[in-house]
């Protein structure tokens, strides 16, 4: 890997996220891991490469581990995200090395991924909250014993400026 793309694509990643409110800092610890590894080898490097953050940076939390396959899919997946998700307790989020390359540049690419690493990390991309009251309202239509079609659903959604209303489902047969 570049380390040029790989700056670059940082570089994005924490620019969106300050745009976004979000804080990623731009300073990396890098780890490359040998592809001709077994699963459980890989998983033991990602274990020494986070207990080597955590001694050099006085004991800090990793709060997520990036990682940067070589293509999708790859043997480094799946014992990463199980590492992860059932040892460590960290959030991790793997990028293709193409999608770096090739998007590394691009806002929308990141803007995504800023999204789905707020949202590992327990954040809200989008509330609703602040809105003063809702009304949906839901008719399906279910077709007749003649004709072979699928039922559909439709779905409308009011946002009302006064009180809360009441849910009111439609069902038309």
């Amino acid at each position: 890997m570049n380390k040029q793309d790989l700056d670059t694509f940082i570089d994005k990643l924490s620019q969106t996220a300050a745009d976004k409110g979000f804080h990623i800092g731009t300073h990396f610890e890098t780890k490359y891991v040998n592809l001709g590894l077994s699963h459980s080898a890989i998983t033991d490097e990602v274990a020494e490469f986070l207990k080597d953050i955590k001694s050099k940076h006085g004991g800090l939390k990793v709060d997520l581990l990036l990682v940067i396959t070589p293509h999708k899919p790859s043997e480094v997946y799946a014992p990463v995200k199980k590492y992860c998700d059932t040892v460590a307790g960290i959030a991790s989020q793997c990028v293709t090395l193409e999608n770096v390359k090739s998007k590394g540049r691009d806002g929308s690419f990141a803007g995504n991924l800023v999204m789905k690493i707020n949202s590992k990390l327990g954040g809200v991309n989008v509330s609703l909250r602040e809105l003063p009251g809702q009304l949906m309202q839901g008719t399906v239509q279910l077709p007749s014993k003649q004709l072979i079609c699928r039922s559909s659903l439709a779905l409308m959604c009011h946002i009302l400026l006064l009180a809360p209303a009441v849910l009111a489902p439609v069902l038309q047969l």
